[in-house]
C-alpha cells in the first residue's frame, strides 16, 4: 500500500486486509436520485445543472457533489459501507503491485477521465475497460470518499491489519468535510460520489 512518489502516501508499505465486496462501478446519477426519494434525503446543491452532467438529464453519469455524509448516508442505505482506504486502494489497484496506476506507471488519457483527458466533466459510469478485478473508471472520473480520516503521516504508524485510518482527524487543505479523506489515488478529479463496499 501506498506510493514513494507521494509525500502523504508514502512510504509503500504491506497491509492485510479482509475479504470485501466493493461496487463494480461509480454510483450513477439515476440510483443517487432514488436513494433521495426513498429516504426524503437532500439533493445535491448542483443537481440539475448540465455543466456538471448531474441529475435526471444524465442518468448514467456518475453523481457528483455529494458531502461524506451524504455518501455514506447513501452506502448505510444499501446495507454498505464506504470503503476504507486500504480497501479502496487495493481495489483500484486491481491485483497489480508496485505500479502508481490501475493500468501501470503511467497515465493515459484514453485510459481514465482526468484533467488531461479534457473531456470537460464526467462521462457515462463504465466508459473505461475494468481493472485487474473488473471494477471500472478506477483511473480517474470524479473523486470517491473513504471512510477514513485523513492525517499525512498515518502511514508510518498505522497498522498492518485492516487499518481503518486515524482516530482523529485534522483539517483537510481542500474543500471537503473537515478530515475525511477523499480517495486521491491515483489523482484528482472533478466532483465527489461513492463506490460502496461491504465485508
Amino acid at each position: 500500500m501506498g506510493s514513494d512518489t507521494d509525500k502523504d502516501h508514502s512510504q509503500v508499505h504491506k497491509v492485510l486486509i479482509n475479504s470485501f465486496y466493493i461496487d463494480k462501478y461509480e454510483v450513477a446519477n439515476i440510483l443517487y436520485n432514488n436513494f433521495c426519494k426513498a429516504t426524503g434525503h437532500r439533493l445535491p446543491g448542483f443537481w440539475c445543472m448540465d455543466g456538471f452532467r448531474y441529475g435526471p438529464n444524465f442518468p448514467n453519469h456518475p453523481v457528483v457533489g455529494v458531502s461524506w455524509q451524504d455518501a455514506a448516508a447513501y452506502a448505510d442505505w444499501c446495507g454498505k459501507h464506504l470503503p476504507t482506504e486500504a480497501e479502496w486502494e487495493y481495489a483500484t489497484r486491481g491485483g497489480l503491485s508496485n505500479m502508481n496506476y490501475p493500468n501501470g506507471n503511467t497515465l493515459d488519457p484514453s485510459q481514465g477521465n482526468y484533467s488531461k483527458s479534457a473531456l470537460g466533466g464526467p462521462i457515462e459510469v463504465g466508459s473505461y475497460s475494468g481493472n485487474g478485478f473488473g471494477l471500472y473508471d478506477m483511473q480517474g472520473n470524479v473523486v470517491e470518499w473513504v471512510w477514513d480520516y485523513y492525517d499525512e503521516n498515518y502511514y508510518s504508524s498505522s497498522p498492518m491489519v485492516n487499518p481503518w485510518g486515524p482516530e482523529t482527524a485534522r483539517a483537510c487543505e481542500l474543500p471537503c468535510n473537515p478530515g475525511r479523506r477523499l480517495a486521491f489515488w491515483p489523482l484528482l478529479q472533478q466532483g465527489l460520489l461513492s463506490k460502496c463496499s461491504s465485508g
